[in-house]
């Protein structure tokens, strides 16, 4: 019986899709949505992850942009700003 690939194997299909909203924040911040979109459409790009990220804190959404950054530690994980990032989510 063959088992789950692990996250970092699962196709952009499968990746966290965000919208930019949180339980903490029921209107997203343009900011928010237009990261999202671009993080759709292409779930390698790094500046888009980033500036969700950075919109999903400012809306107190820490447990989402945790989410967010984690995701992208498969393919950037030896980014230093992403690293700060989520250090500074998780407190």
């Amino acid at each position: 019986m063959k088992s789950a690939p692990p996250p970092a194997l699962l196709p952009p299909a499968a990746a966290f899709a965000h919208d930019g909203t949180c339980k903490n924040s029921t209107t997203p911040s343009d900011a928010a949505v237009a990261a999202s979109k671009a993080l759709k459409e292409d779930s390698g790009n790094l500046e888009a992850r980033l500036k969700l990220a950075v919109a999903l804190m400012a809306s107190n959404c820490f447990e989402d942009a945790v989410h967010v950054l984690v995701e992208g530690e498969a393919t950037h994980g030896r980014n230093g700003l992403l690293q700060s990032l989520l250090r500074e989510a998780r407190s």
